[in-house]
């Protein structure tokens, strides 16, 4: 199915998320698929665009889809939301955001929020994306941060941890390898993340709903995440499968990393923690979206039956 799907990619899409050998490129085009676009059929003509994409012609025969993983709530540089907002630009048809937290349907447009795509990929293919290694405990260094360590509470976290035992950074020398390698659960990033007990993956904004590929890419490499997210976090992930730090850097907090740190049957019963919510509700979202598509369809086919008419 993936092959027989009929999607466009504007110059943008492609050279961010396919085209370039940089750390926040996805480098694969049935990867890009699997994780964004699971939710589509191959009757139609979609197109991709980019939130920074603002002077590509858009077709109305196509199905537009405006794909950003971004905080759109925090930062500012984005053209096309700051030309149009979240939904203004009337030839967009289906919203891919990762500000938003719930699905929304109007007659124009339907909002699919990155989250859901993100654990409908993980869930099916959690068995399959894993490490080439497996670092036993014993040989398991402490802590990676993937996080910037200059701001809180990212900062203060990361002198309290260089207190129970070594702590490294992403951006150390030795892990420059991973520089033209793909933040998307990448091999060799899943090895060397495997090498940690603990991975350290703090959001660099904050929202409901807005969560990125760090702390799956923790899941995928069989390791612990010690995160700072969105509110909301729990309405996905399952309170024991993550070290959730959320502002409490109290001694309890530090002791129990302490005691997960120098226990390896404590360490490895936490990994086998389940790790999506047992009540998460994706609302149906592939469904509703399919029925938003098949009236799009039949809408564009009765447009182009009243153009052949005129025609006549």
């Amino acid at each position: 199915m993936i092959n027989n799907l009929n999607i466009k990619y504007t110059n943008k899409i492609e050279n961010y998320w396919l085209n370039i050998n940089n750390h926040y490129s996805m480098q694969n085009k049935n990867k890009f698929i699997n994780y964004f676009f699971s939710f589509i059929n191959n009757k139609l003509t979609y197109k991709i665009y980019d939130i920074q994409d603002v002077n590509e012609v858009m077709n109305r025969e196509n199905i537009n889809i405006m794909l950003c993983v971004e905080n759109c709530n925090y930062w500012n540089h984005y053209e096309h939301y700051n030309k149009y907002g979240n939904f203004n630009n009337n030839m967009i048809s289906i919203y891919l955001y990762n500000h938003f937290d719930k699905f929304i349907r109007t007659k124009k447009y339907i909002v699919i929020p990155i989250i859901y795509l993100q654990i409908n990929y993980f869930n099916k293919f959690y068995n399959q994306i894993q490490p080439e290694i497996n670092t036993p405990f014993e040989k398991k260094k402490f802590c990676l941060f993937v996080s910037r360590i200059y701001i809180e509470p990212s900062a203060s976290f990361f002198k309290k941890m260089k207190l129970i035992d070594n702590c490294y950074h992403i951006k150390d020398k030795e892990f420059d390898c991973l520089r033209k390698k793909s933040c998307y659960h990448d091999t060799l990033l899943l090895n060397i993340f495997n090498q940690f007990k603990f991975i350290c993956c703090f959001e660099n904004s904050i929202s409901n709903g807005y969560i990125t590929e760090k702390i799956f890419n923790v899941f995928f490499a069989r390791s612990i995440p010690i995160y700072y997210g969105p509110k909301d976090k729990f309405r996905y992930f399952n309170k024991e499968c993550l070290l959730d730090v959320d502002d409490n850097m109290d001694s309890n907090f530090i002791k129990k990393i302490t005691k997960l740190n120098n226990c390896k049957t404590l360490y490895n019963n936490f990994l086998k923690n389940k790790i999506i919510s047992i009540d998460y509700d994706d609302e149906k979202y592939a469904q509703r979206s399919m029925n938003f598509i098949e009236k799009k369809k039949k809408n564009l086919l009765t447009k182009k039956i009243k153009i052949l008419n005129l025609c006549l």
